[in-house]
């Protein structure tokens, strides 16, 4: 079992644990919420994957996106420098000069 696995299965169970005896005790609705979250939170992380891509796959994706602005860049004769403008609307721009 993995580190993150277990991490997940012991957040799941102090969650379910947490709220029961809020529930069963104090009758703490936000208490109770907050073991629900930390269930949902825990199993979230238990479920999910270390490793779910890859590094071959991703890099691929990687390498293809590039090419792609490349091709985009030489269509649109880019070869002069470019700089990045704060515009009007407090986003940056690329320039072309």
């Amino acid at each position: 079992m993995d580190r993150f696995n277990a991490f997940g299965i012991t957040l799941a169970s102090f969650g379910a644990l947490f709220s029961l005896l809020s529930y069963a005790l104090i009758y703490s609705i936000p208490l109770i919420a907050l073991g629900i979250g930390a269930l949902i939170l825990g199993l979230s992380i238990a479920i999910t994957p270390v490793s779910p891509m890859p590094k071959r796959a991703v890099r691929a994706l990687i390498e293809g996106s590039l090419m792609n602005l490349e091709a985009l860049l030489e269509e649109l004769d880019m070869s002069n420098k470019g700089y990045y403008v704060l515009g009007g609307t407090g986003r940056f721009t690329f320039t072309s000069l």
